[in-house]
């Protein structure tokens, strides 16, 4: 698995710097410097990204790989050759997203916005300049997959091969979702979301696939609609509320409540505290015995 702490290069431009250390003021970052660029915007080609972003130009074939297969496509060249099936931007001044084959199974496709940023733990993702991707992907999904019960997820920074966000779109593990709609106390409270009454075990597929069940623990919301940011969500209920800052451990899946219900259920986890480099959080992630994961790959079921 590749990771890297610091996916940034070692140089620091003016830029950056202004970006980064607090020498611009607030009211010109709310003014939109920090924003990312959307398409066709040639005056901010140079951008580079906050720091925990990664670099415009890095260029690894392996970790980096889904950045150098969307880099530079538009909706008019979306870069078929690269693996992107289409090449989205809802928003005129937001970046575009592509959708992209994911190489394994019959329900996996990918999101993945076409700007550069490396993932879940990117300061940006939870401004209002990045484009909301999640109700797209879910849709996208639906629609890719008629008739499925889909699943919209993305891994944590450890939890992750590739260096570039990417939302996976797959159908949801069926014992999963069994369980999910038997349990009938999920808040739709967000400030309950990190709470331990809000901790939940469900049955994932094994890794490889066609073993034994595996139980993990998943903090689990109800929300009506998936208009809000919810990285921004994420990070404000639960990862800030640990001793430092651990949304780089967090991981998300967004599948359909039931139908009585409406709505989506946010599914999120992380793994615990004796895996490598995550931090303390509270309360634990654990029900019994069963703790959370690094990943919400056992949710899906690519076929």
């Amino acid at each position: 698995m590749a990771t890297e702490s610091n996916p940034n290069h070692a140089g620091v431009n003016r830029r950056r710097f202004l970006l980064t250390s607090g020498a611009v003021g607030a009211g010109t970052l709310a003014a939109g410097l920090s924003s990312w660029p959307a398409l066709g915007e040639p005056e901010v080609q140079g951008y580079v990204p906050p720091h925990g972003c990664g670099d415009p130009n890095d260029h690894d074939k392996d970790k980096d790989s889904l950045w150098l297969d969307v880099k530079g496509t538009t909706p008019m060249h979306p870069g078929i050759g690269n693996g992107n099936i289409a090449v989205v931007q809802p928003d005129p001044k937001k970046n575009a997203y592509a959708v992209h084959h994911g190489g394994s199974g019959k329900y996996d496709l990918l999101i993945i916005p076409v700007t550069r940023v490396t993932g879940v733990e990117c300061p940006g993702l939870t401004g209002d300049t990045f484009l909301n991707l999640w109700p797209h992907a879910f849709k996208e999904a639906q629609k890719r997959f008629p008739g499925v019960d889909v699943i919209a997820g993305i891994n944590s920074f450890d939890g992750r091969t590739k260096n570039q966000l990417h939302i996976h779109l797959t159908a949801f593990f069926n014992p999963a979702r069994q369980m999910l709609d038997k349990l009938t106390n999920i808040t739709s409270k967000p400030e309950e979301w990190n709470s331990s009454s809000s901790i939940y075990v469900l049955e994932g597929s094994s890794s490889p696939p066609g073993g034994s069940n595996v139980p993990f623990a998943y903090r689990i919301l109800h929300v009506d609609d998936l208009d809000s940011n919810l990285f921004a969500l994420m990070q404000s209920k639960i990862a800030m509320v640990a001793k430092n800052d651990d949304m780089f451990a967090q991981s998300l899946a967004v599948v359909n409540a039931p139908k009585a219900k409406g709505g989506y259920y946010l599914i999120n986890t992380q793994g615990n505290k004796t895996q490598t480099n995550q931090p303390l959080h509270n309360p634990d992630l654990k029900v019994g015995k069963v703790f959370g994961t690094k990943t919400v790959e056992a949710l899906f079921y690519r076929g």
